[in-house]
């Protein structure tokens, strides 16, 4: 579970100097400059984007120092178990069956960009864990409840680290206003607007303020990088056709990441994913954020903007791993309620989808061993 590029060069070598620190061996602190950085740098600017922010890291020093690889590949898995305890406590606001709240929790955790980006950057894991902690706070505002907790997680995640923490910030803003839409939906009365804003703000404020510590110096380390000030979007108004013609058959596999486009959905929520657009008014609230999905799929400059105003990234796309887990959740409380209609649009969308790989790749079926697998997986499950 240690990746062979990234992770035997840089994140167990940076885990074992950062044990080291917690366990007091050697003369290296955080405080100081190093010259093993590149060609020189302070430690706390490069620790702090890879380990000092992660709560999860701090583990380590309970692991003697011959353990580090065994450590390392066991904070993967403590990891992964806190995504789907952190998912759960967004879910159980809501009202879902134990078996509903239970598929969910499983479908978010081992969503494919957790399986992948988790084994190859495990810090990747973070913003999986406080993206439903950041809904669940600005839930809790919405209900009338106190912005402290909302405060705490948003401290904890400008600390953890800087990019995920502007990922998230957007995504947050993102569900803030869906929210309020929907809520004016169903009343039609701006209630407690600017109630909501100042208690918002006020959590905003609070947990950026108790990060400070980390986050300007790595704010200021990350203007100076030479990752900054490129071209936005690298100048692309559309990807390249093999963009486009890549994407119908990442939607149940994650092959290739052009673009680090990694959906890689279930079967289950792919057919969650149709029921929902086939009862497209009842579920107009979530299926507006399908259609927002979806454009921002197509669109560079909505990957360049979610990637820091930089190269076209689609890493933003881990936020949709909570859409797709409520959708698969409205799906299994639903199961009884489903009918013919409902089965025939599941087969017919499969056999269209397998028409669409099959077409835009010159009339064949050049799909690997493991794809093939999920197609049948998903016939099967039909």
């Amino acid at each position: 579970m240690i990746w062979t590029v990234d992770g035997i060069s840089q994140h167990l070598p940076i885990l074992t100097a950062f044990q080291k620190m917690l366990k007091g061996i050697g003369t290296q602190s955080l405080f100081g400059w190093s010259w093993n950085l590149g060609l020189g740098a302070d430690q706390m600017t490069t620790f702090a984007y890879y380990v000092v922010g992660d709560p999860f890291n701090y583990l380590v020093a309970l692991f003697p120092t011959t353990k580090i690889e065994f450590a390392y590949q066991f904070l993967i898995l403590i990891r992964l178990y806190a995504t789907g305890l952190a998912f759960l406590t967004f879910a159980r606001i809501w009202h879902f069956s134990r078996l509903s709240l239970l598929i969910g929790s499983l479908t978010y955790t081992f969503t494919a960009f957790a399986l992948h980006i988790g084994m190859h950057h495990p810090f990747f894991l973070l913003p999986l864990i406080f993206f439903p902690l950041l809904c669940w706070g600005i839930e809790r505002v919405f209900r009338g409840k106190s912005w402290w907790p909302l405060a705490i997680v948003i401290a904890i995640t400008v600390a953890s680290n800087v990019y995920f923490a502007y990922v998230l910030a957007l995504g947050s803003v993102i569900y803030t206003i869906w929210r309020y839409w929907q809520q004016y939906r169903q009343t039609k009365t701006y209630t407690r607007f600017w109630q909501l804003i100042y208690h918002l703000l006020s959590a905003v404020l609070v947990g950026v303020a108790c990060a400070a510590v980390l986050v300007i110096p790595t704010v200021l380390a990350m203007l100076h990088s030479t990752r900054t000030g490129g071209q936005f979007a690298n100048g692309l108004s559309l990807y390249p056709l093999s963009y486009y013609i890549a994407l119908p058959n990442l939607v149940l596999n994650s092959d290739g990441m052009p673009f680090w486009v990694i959906l890689g959905i279930s079967s289950l929520t792919w057919l969650a994913i149709l029921h929902s657009l086939r009862h497209f008014k009842q579920r107009w609230d979530l299926n507006s954020l399908l259609i927002i999905l979806l454009v921002g799929l197509l669109l560079p400059a909505v990957a360049a903007t979610f990637n820091v105003l930089s190269s076209p990234s689609n890493r933003w796309l881990l936020l949709s791993t909570l859409l797709f887990s409520v959708l698969t959740m409205r799906l299994i409380d639903d199961w009884k309620k489903l009918d013919s209609w409902d089965y025939r649009l599941f087969l017919g969308a499969s056999v269209g989808l397998i028409i669409i790989i099959w077409v835009v790749n010159g009339f064949t079926f050049n799909v690997s061993a493991r794809d093939l697998i999920s197609y049948i997986l998903l016939f099967v499950l039909i």
